[in-house]
Parts: C-alpha cells; sequence; structure tokens
C-alpha cells in the first residue's frame, strides 16, 4: 500500500501579474462599506473558486471571526437598519452599546466555538392569495455574524451559478431578470412553463407532455423540490388575452393602441399588484388614520406611492399609474371627509386635484 502525502499549501494564493491586481477589491463590493483588506480576501476567494472548480476550501472559520470581517459584517447589517429580533435590540441600540466592543464579544465567542445564536423571531407576511407566508427575523447580533458567513462563502458559491440566476445574487436584480424575460420573448420563445413550488404535496395526475415531464423530474426527483399543481401550467403568451406574470409584473402581447394591426410585447404591473396597491392604499387613508395628522398621512401614503412606482417604473405603467392617481385622489377625499363630523370645505379657487396633488403634496405617479 503506498501513502501519498501532499504538501500543504495556501489556498488563497493567487500569484497576481502586478502590484496592482493584488490589491483589487472584489468587483461586487464597490459602493460598500466594506473594509479593503475584506474586498481582497474575497476577490481572492472567487478567483481560487473560478480557477479551480473542484477545489474544496475546508479552512474558512478562522476567516468568518476575523475582525475586520466582522466588522464590515456590522456596517452591512447597520446600513439595510432591519428590525429587532425576539430579543428586542435594535440597530440604535448596539450604537449605544458600542458596535466595536459587541465586534470584540462575537469574535471571543466565535473563536472559542461558544456562540449561540438566539431564537428567531416568527412572524407571517400576507401573501397575494389570501394566505401568509412565515418570515423569521434574527437578532442584530446573529444577522452580523450571519452576514459575516456570507461575506466568506458568498464569493465561492457565487462562480457556480448560471447566467440565467438572478436571485439573491450580488450585482443582479429582479430588473435583469425581467430585461431577461422580455428580450426572450421577442425573440419568439413564448411557450412557456410557469412553475410555482410549494412546501406541500397534494397527489394531482401528471400531465404526460414530454416538456412537462423533464421538468417535474428534474425539480422533483433530483432536486427533490415539489410543483404546487395548482399554479403550475402552460403559456402560449402570443396568445390573445394570455398573460406571464413574473415578479409583480404582466408580459402581454397586446394590440397597438393606435387601432393598428401591430403587435408589442407590453410589460405592466400584474393584476394581483394593482389589488395589493389600492388594498395598501385603502389601509393608509382608512378611518383608524383619522386621528393622525394630515401631513403624517400624506408622508406614509407618499413613501408607499414611491417605493411602488419605482419598483414598476419599467415598461408600460403609464395607463395604470393614472388608474392608481384616480384611486389615490378618491380615498383622500373619503379621508378628509370622515375626519370630522363637520364636512371638509374645499378652499375656494381649487380643485379637489391640485388640493391633493399640489396644496397637501401628495406623490402623483
Amino acid at each position: 500500500m503506498f501513502v501519498v502525502v501532499k504538501r500543504k499549501e495556501s489556498r488563497l494564493d493567487n500569484n497576481p501579474t502586478t502590484e496592482q491586481a493584488e490589491h483589487d477589491p472584489y468587483h461586487f463590493d464597490q459602493g460598500k462599506p466594506i473594509l479593503p483588506k475584506v474586498s481582497e480576501l474575497r476577490r481572492k476567494l472567487a478567483e481560487k473558486a473560478k480557477r479551480e472548480p473542484r477545489f474544496r476550501f475546508y479552512a474558512l472559520y478562522d476567516r468568518i471571526y476575523r475582525h475586520d470581517v466582522l466588522w464590515s459584517a456590522w456596517r452591512l447589517v447597520q446600513r439595510n437598519d432591519g428590525g429587532p429580533g425576539i430579543d428586542r435590540q435594535t440597530i440604535q441600540d448596539i450604537e449605544q452599546y458600542g458596535p466595536s466592543k459587541l465586534i470584540d464579544e462575537l469574535q471571543e465567542v466565535l473563536e472559542s466555538k461558544t456562540y449561540q445564536p438566539e431564537a428567531i423571531k416568527r412572524v407571517h407576511i400576507p401573501k397575494g392569495d389570501g394566505k401568509t407566508r412565515p418570515l423569521g427575523i434574527p437578532a442584530v447580533k446573529d444577522r452580523i455574524v450571519q452576514q459575516a458567513c456570507l461575506l466568506i462563502l458568498e464569493p465561492i458559491f457565487e462562480e457556480d451559478f448560471l447566467a440565467c440566476s438572478y436571485g439573491f445574487r450580488p450585482g443582479r436584480s429582479a430588473f435583469q431578470a425581467l430585461n431577461t424575460i422580455e428580450r426572450n420573448l421577442k425573440q419568439g420563445r413564448t411557450e412557456v412553463y410557469d412553475a410555482d413550488l410549494k412546501g406541500y404535496f397534494d397527489s394531482i395526475p401528471h400531465d404526460n407532455d414530454r416538456i412537462i415531464k423533464w421538468v417535474e423530474t428534474t425539480i422533483e426527483k433530483w432536486m427533490g423540490l415539489e410543483l404546487n399543481r395548482d399554479k403550475t401550467k402552460v403559456l402560449d403568451v402570443k396568445q390573445p388575452g394570455t398573460a406571464l406574470d413574473f415578479l409583480g409584473y404582466s408580459f402581454r402581447y397586446d394590440k397597438d393602441l393606435r387601432g393598428g394591426t401591430h403587435r408589442y410585447w407590453n410589460r405592466i404591473p400584474s393584476k394581483k399588484s394593482l389589488a395589493r396597491a389600492r388594498e395598501q392604499i385603502r389601509r393608509l387613508t382608512s378611518q383608524q388614520q383619522g386621528c393622525l395628522p394630515i401631513k403624517d398621512v400624506v408622508c406614509r401614503l407618499n413613501r408607499f406611492l414611491v417605493g411602488w412606482s419605482n419598483y414598476f417604473r419599467t415598461g408600460f405603467p403609464g395607463k395604470l399609474f393614472k388608474k392608481i392617481n384616480s384611486f389615490v385622489m378618491w380615498r383622500m377625499y373619503l379621508f378628509l371627509s370622515r375626519r370630522s363630523q363637520r364636512p371638509f370645505k374645499l378652499p375656494v379657487g381649487t380643485t379637489w386635484y391640485k388640493f391633493i396633488f399640489e396644496k397637501l403634496g401628495v406623490r402623483r405617479l
């Protein structure tokens, strides 16, 4: 029997060709509060993973509890400004306590392998079908540790993703995924297998179509996931009246707006997105808000309208934006009329439209 002993090697050696390349930051870290040494480490990890796809990174734990890694993780968590976890500790609490002191404590328990995370705070957010989706909110200090893990692991796994993958990746966005969908539709790829995953599987007969069978076999058997049969369907988006809903948008092959024979690929907020927007506007202008100052109601309403319109600004949303404007004006009219037992009197010489959108400063889409 022969035993081959391999020489111990540095797993991050890059042998850069120039001194400049040796200190270049990771390209996805631009604009982020990540320390230069941490960004350089992330670049080296990415280069190693790309150059040697089969390489195994065994010794990474000591990188996670490096002080500069934990500090960069804290800055990223601080920038996100999320809510408190089950311990009720906020970002502001840590700022008062002293971030450096907390980082030192986390480094000590991580290095000694005595770190124990808090329980996850469970909340439920509404879904479009009336159901709720469970959401876990870790404690802020646990989010720092999770972010430190991400800083080290992300550049390694990022090299394994395909170009068609967009979800939760650095430098990728929902708009890029939407643009890819639209580009494929314009190139003639209009038959879509719209699959939806679910957590629990009910026995529903399988379609014998060859493509559907391949997709279902790949997803359910090979990947160990399950399809939501009620929401999984085959679409030919080029057929009249058919729409592909994706990431809140609807893709449709609509007729020319001027009445011609020409058709075009329309990209607009989906019906569910519009319904959720109206529901949120109703909540923000309901009778329950009547005790608040008008400027506070307008501020909260504008915050929602700005965020919603920024996401749905691509494509051709103008016609639907006007409908939302009309709905907002109607809701604000009802809100002002119900604020007291006395009917609200519109100032002389103005209209409801001017008063709501110009005088009160409600955001107009």
